[in-house]
């Protein structure tokens, strides 16, 4: 039972990934007051100060996931070699 876990849990995750990734690396297109591509980087900033140049959004909601999911994985992995020391 434990090697269909972990297989269930493998293609799971696979397919998630797979499914979430595209929509997480789009990018924002150029809004109405885009860069020029003749002006530098101050002078664009200056001229679009609330303008994000590329999203971070979904980039750090991706890490909080994986950050949580690993916690999680090493939660119940300490839990259950406590068990386990009991046991013995």
């Amino acid at each position: 039972m434990k090697r269909y876990n972990k297989i269930l849990f493998g293609i799971t995750t696979t397919l998630l990934i797979f499914t979430l990734s595209p929509t997480i690396s789009f990018a924002q297109g150029p809004s109405d007051g885009g860069c020029d591509p003749q002006e530098t980087w101050e002078q664009c900033c200056a001229r679009n100060p609330a303008d994000p140049l590329c999203p971070i959004d979904g980039g750090v909601v991706a890490l909080l996931a994986a950050g949580v999911g690993y916690g999680i994985k090493r939660a119940r992995g300490s839990r259950q070699k406590s068990e386990e020391a009991l046991v013995e």
